[in-house]
């Protein structure tokens, strides 16, 4: 009668530990269907959220009046630094482009499902472009985005001084001479070095230049700079 009750006891319990792996078992492939379903769900939106911009002939890419059009839907100025945003919370690599599958994993991973979901990234990014170390960290991958080839070392000056005062806006007085004194130099390129410290010679001298020091580590273009300034207002 031992014997039998044992076996009895050996056979529920090796019933019940079936029973809890089956369980177990069932729970992982339930929640990896719930989070496969929860991220292909999120791409299935971003599918169409894109296909709505998309041009009617390159399926896979926005054309201008698409990518107008989104920026303007979702809040953002299409012509403004708040597009550039978007482009930096994307992760995108090329200027002017917005491509089906950067756009569905960016936002994917962002957690948006739709529209109301961009807009609240779109919001996000506003704020935190008003960050001083949010923007700086913006602003130094603005320079590899517009670069665009890892390969390249520096990006047109032509183009710098039309992306700094959409960046910019009117915060700095000394911006708008510093871009009058590059356009009317035999400056060709601008490296990432004078990009970068760019940013903190804006940030710290007087629109009068009167706390430059002739003795600080500014990049060479930053003290020609200076220098024209300082001949100009002695004639």
């Amino acid at each position: 009668a031992v014997v039998s009750t044992q076996s009895t006891w050996e056979a529920v319990v090796s019933t019940q530990s079936t029973w809890e792996a089956v369980v177990s078992t069932q729970s992982t492939w339930t929640w990896k269907q719930w989070y496969q379903r929860r991220v292909h769900g999120k791409q299935w939106y971003q599918r169409r959220v894109h296909g709505k911009y998309a041009d009617r002939e390159e399926k896979d890419s926005m054309d201008a009046e698409g990518m107008m059009q989104f920026f303007s839907d979702v809040g953002a100025n299409p012509e403004g630094i708040e597009a550039l945003g978007v482009a930096w919370i994307l992760g995108l690599q090329e200027m002017g482009d917005i491509d089906r599958q950067p756009f569905i994993d960016g936002f994917s991973k962002l957690g948006c499902s739709g529209m109301s979901d961009i807009r609240k990234q779109v919001d996000k990014v506003k704020s935190q472009l008003k960050d001083q170390g949010s923007f700086k960290k913006f602003y130094r991958w603005l320079f590899t985005h517009l670069k665009g080839d890892d390969k390249k070392k520096a990006i047109p000056a032509d183009l710098a001084t039309q992306i700094w005062p959409i960046v910019f806006g009117d915060r700095y007085p000394l911006l708008g001479r510093f871009c009058d004194f590059l356009d009317n130099s035999e400056t060709d390129y601008v490296t990432k070095d004078v990009w970068e410290q760019l940013l903190d010679f804006l940030r710290e001298m007087k629109s009068d230049l009167s706390n430059f020091e002739e003795m600080a580590a500014w990049p060479v273009l930053v003290d020609e700079f200076v220098e024209a300034v300082s001949k100009e207002e002695k004639t």
